[in-house]
């Protein structure tokens, strides 16, 4: 299932993110959206690592080609 909202990471700083991610995690969203131009997806990565089981979360990552 794909949920309808998802928790975006566009302008978010390196050194706020893993936690925002955290929190967002911890209110219940499932969907994180991230990219390479964000340059904050190693920071979503260690969040998610740290806090749910990868199983039921979907991750949104888009590359620049």
């Amino acid at each position: 299932m794909i949920n309808n909202i998802a928790y975006g990471t566009y302008k978010l700083d390196q050194c706020i993110t893993k936690e925002n991610v955290i929190n967002a995690i911890s209110i219940g969203y499932r969907t994180i959206d991230t990219a390479d131009l964000y340059k904050n997806h190693v920071q979503v990565g260690e969040a998610i690592n740290e806090c749910i089981e990868k199983s039921k979360t979907m991750i949104i990552f888009k590359e620049n080609n």
